[in-house]
């Protein structure tokens, strides 16, 4: 067997036992420096041993095929398997458990689940009022395992805890410069506004795991609020798919037929012809973009800065955190002067003042009290000018970005889908990156009245699946936004959210 990390943790097993293995993981996992994750960027080679392939070759057939998507059939593949499994499960006995327990749900559509998600969904079912969306798109390995392949927040299909429904109408935003143009363009997000991640993931599994104690319990306060705000901003984001769809205005039926005919074209020449016309017929969305243009540079110009070289993210989040400790520190040695003698200036206190005034490009002027308040209002003013630049330099990059992708077809009009005979041709729904041309045809927030073997779902099914501890991808923000995914929230050995999930 290979000398490897992930040899020397099956070794450990046959020596130790299953459950002294599964204990040590996790005492390293609860350590200040999680080693197995560190291992697991290094360790690529897969798992040889042969009776941990064996293992993999017992688990369920339904399993071994991939759900659907890409079978294990090699022993590489399946070696590979065992490497990322170990990097998440920590012993194969717990990897196995978990994959013999994909059991098929006695929902809608039949969907192959994890036993815990299988009895949450049910769950569902049952406390639902009206029909039951369908669904089949669950537990799959959607990739071929390989050396590049990990376990990650991301693998919740793969691990059979997600589920999706209506995908062509709750397509995922796959870009950052189409959730740009749509905030720009409507002035609203295209993602959920359901508060902080960590927070509202702890309160969904909290609410998920009264509810399998009790399915009558009423929910919390805090779960009701949630219930609450859930039904609104599904109901905001449907009005501003619709608004999006209407905001050419007079010009998209010319756009959509623009793009039909740029699919019937036969020639170079004739195509780029066509998309000559595009410009005039997208002059609210480029106008859109240039007042957010001006918006930042008039932003700079306030704070003093260039709006071609502006601070990073990264940067000017420490910039306001310096800004405001420098505040919340003059604030308090005001305090304290008023009950005692000004310092000397080479006292500590002087002295701090005087680095402060040098911060703040401040002249000392008058005495200690007034220097303060002077300290005081520069940094909350210097303060008030920065945070509307705030993400602004990635902002600037993005529309930067979305004018050159708006003069592309691909993402103008999509995959062409040849029209039946004797229609013509139109764009291929996509259920990731969707076309312009699609998102005005069709938007990509749809949630419909839920009938009978339909994938269709409306805010009360959002509201069930959250009471009995289901997630929504509709809150993740930027390209990440995924509206159609819906995963039971579960303990994660790498507990991060999705890029851009943060909102």
């Amino acid at each position: 067997m290979a000398h490897t990390p992930a040899a020397a943790l099956l070794s450990l097993q046959r020596a130790a036992g299953n459950a002294a293995t599964t204990a040590l993981v996790r005492s390293v996992r609860s350590a200040p420096t999680a080693v197995v994750q560190r291992v697991d960027g290094a360790d690529t080679a897969p798992v040889s041993d042969p009776e941990a392939l064996a293992a993999v070759n017992a688990l369920p057939a339904h399993v071994l095929s991939g759900g659907g998507g890409v079978p294990l059939t090699t022993d590489t593949q399946k070696g590979h398997f065992l490497r990322a499994g170990l990097g998440w499960f920590g012993t194969v006995a717990a990897l196995v458990a978990h994959y013999s327990a994909i059991e098929q749900s006695a929902v809608p559509g039949r969907p192959w689940l994890h036993r815990d998600a299988k009895a949450r969904l049910e769950g569902v079912a049952t406390a639902l009022e009206g029909p039951m969306p369908s669904s089949s798109t669950a537990f799959a390995f959607r990739k071929s395992f390989d050396a590049n392949t990990k376990f990650t927040p991301a693998s919740m299909h793969t691990l059979g805890y997600a589920i999706d429904y209506d995908a062509t109408n709750m397509p995922q935003i796959g870009k950052a410069e189409t959730a740009e143009l749509v905030r720009s363009v409507t002035g609203a997000e295209s993602h959920a506004d359901l508060g902080e991640y960590g927070q509202r993931r702890a309160l969904i599994r909290a609410t998920g795991d009264a509810t399998a104690g009790d399915p009558d319990a009423a929910p919390s306060p805090a779960a009701q609020a949630h219930f609450d705000r859930l039904r609104a901003e599904s109901g905001r984001l449907a009005q501003t798919s619709a608004a999006f769809q209407a905001s050419l205005g007079d010009n998209r039926d010319a756009f959509l037929d623009l793009r039909t005919r740029y699919f019937e074209a036969t020639t170079d020449a004739d195509r780029a012809a066509l998309l000559a016309q595009v410009p005039a017929l997208i002059a609210p969305w480029t106008a859109a973009i240039t007042a957010e243009e001006q918006r930042i540079a008039r932003a700079a110009a306030a704070a003093g800065l260039d709006a071609a070289d502006l601070p990073s993210r990264q940067r000017l989040t420490t910039q306001l955190a310096n800004l405001d400790a420098v505040k919340a520190a003059a604030v308090r040695d005001q305090r304290a002067v008023r009950h005692a003698a000004e310092p000397a200036e080479t006292s500590p206190a002087g002295r701090r003042l005087a680095q402060w005034e040098q911060k703040l490009d401040l002249t000392a002027s008058g005495g200690y009290a007034d220097r303060l308040t002077a300290v005081v209002n520069a940094a909350e003013d210097r303060r008030t000018a920065l945070a509307p630049l705030l993400g602004a330099r990635e902002q600037a990059a993005t529309l930067t970005s979305l004018r050159a992708k708006l003069a592309t077809p691909a993402y103008l009009f999509g995959q062409k889908k040849a029209g039946k005979k004797g229609t013509r041709p139109t764009t291929a729904a996509a259920v990731a990156s969707p076309s312009m041309a699609q998102l005005v045809e069709r938007g990509f927030y749809n949630p419909r009245e839920r009938t009978a073997g339909s994938e269709h779902f409306d805010a009360e099914f959002l509201v069930q699946l959250a009471r009995h501890g289901f997630d929504g991808g509709l809150a993740w923000g930027g390209e990440s936004t995924d509206s159609m995914h819906m995963e039971l929230v579960v303990d994660r050995p790498a507990a991060q959210p999705p890029a851009g999930a943060h909102p």
